[in-house]
């Protein structure tokens, strides 16, 4: 049976909390030698286990944030999760970006884009085709720019 990253945790965390390996096969109905095989992966160190899931917590908690200012507005997000006012749109444009690429680190990601989109768009220069085109606006899609900025860029209609 296939189980999800986040189950996969669950499952080694617990493991690393009792460390009893019939108490976990048996409370998730897994068989021992899945848990050996998952607990085997250099990947799935205790460390790495607990860091992925205060990741994944704090984007949910991320997640909760934005859905909250989405509904209420600033004022009331700003009381309710003891935000700082003078940082909070600084703050929200983070929260924004972590939420939209699922990852903490989105600076890295963004920063790879920009250099895949740079490279397409050299590439574009030296030869236009619309499998290029079509490349580079999927990029600026990914780096969240407005399709009437894309359009107005790329000259299209």
């Amino acid at each position: 049976m296939k189980y999800k990253d986040e189950q996969i945790d669950d499952i080694l965390s617990c493991y690393y909390r009792v460390e009893v390996k019939s108490y976990v096969v048996k409370k998730y109905s897994i068989s021992a030698d899945t848990l050996r095989k998952y607990l085997k992966d250099p990947n799935n160190t205790e460390k790495l286990v607990n860091k992925r899931i205060a990741n994944r917590n704090k984007l949910t908690k991320y997640q909760e944030i934005l859905n909250f200012y989405n509904q209420y507005g600033r004022e009331k997000t700003i009381q309710n999760y003891k935000l700082k006012a003078e940082k909070f749109d600084e703050r929200l444009q983070d929260i924004k970006y972590a939420v939209f690429y699922n990852r903490l680190n989105y600076k890295d990601i963004i920063r790879q884009l920009e250099n895949c989109l740079e490279g397409l768009e050299k590439a574009y220069k030296v030869k236009p085709d619309q499998s290029t085109l079509k490349r580079i606006i999927e990029a600026n899609r990914y780096l969240m720019v407005s399709e009437e900025e894309i359009k107005a860029k790329y000259n299209l209609e």
